[in-house]
């Protein structure tokens, strides 16, 4: 599971803290007014909140804290409750009196950066790193062949780990994972770390 953002919403739908991981990360500015939209929609709808919310690749999950809605979005559907649970604690109990207060600083809750790296883990919010000239049919055709098998096994199941690709080229594992790093290197390749501390390697 990739963690790209961490958005905390106020009940106006105005995004009081937000944190972005990856390049990638739909915007905040976008994003909570949609959100929150949503939020109000569901809840005419069906008398509920809803808990989460899918669209291009991303999955938003939410839950309501007082006023808030904490929003954590991830590549996976997988809702973290435990995670959702600590973060909307923790941010009420050192902001509540700031939310009631609030005129609108988003610097007044910048500190709980160091609340998410303590909730969150270091290795969840490591940065993405993309592929800067991703691989390509003319790509594969400049590369060093020792590099080959494993560059066509990543293009062709897109995002996966060294031990995945390994089987997939039938190499040693270490040896892939040196060529996976060596493609990063290059830039050809993406890596993020995975939720069971592996690395993933990805084409886009």
């Amino acid at each position: 599971m990739r963690i790209f953002a961490v958005y905390v919403i106020n009940e106006n739908g105005l995004c009081l803290y937000h944190q972005s991981f990856t390049a990638d990360a739909p915007p905040y500015s976008l994003i909570t007014g949609l959100l929150t939209a949503m939020q109000n929609f569901v809840l005419e709808v069906t008398g509920t909140y809803p808990t989460d919310l899918s669209a291009g690749g991303f999955t938003f999950h939410m839950e309501k804290y007082g006023p808030l809605t904490i929003v954590l979005t991830t590549s996976n559907q997988k809702t973290p409750i435990p995670t959702l649970g600590d973060l909307g604690i923790r941010f009420l109990s050192r902001f509540g009196e700031k939310v009631e207060k609030w005129k609108g600083k988003v610097s007044d809750f910048q500190s709980f950066d160091s609340d998410i790296k303590d909730i969150l883990g270091e290795s969840q919010i490591q940065p993405r790193l993309d592929p800067k000239s991703p691989l390509t049919a003319l790509v594969l055709l400049s590369i060093h062949p020792d590099l080959q098998d494993v560059a066509q096994a990543i293009i062709r199941i897109t995002e996966a780990s060294s031990h995945e690709i390994s089987k997939l080229t039938g190499q040693n594992e270490y040896i892939t994972r040196l060529q996976c790093e060596e493609l990063v290197k290059l830039g050809h390749v993406g890596r993020i770390h995975s939720d069971i501390d592996e690395f993933i390697y990805f084409t886009r």
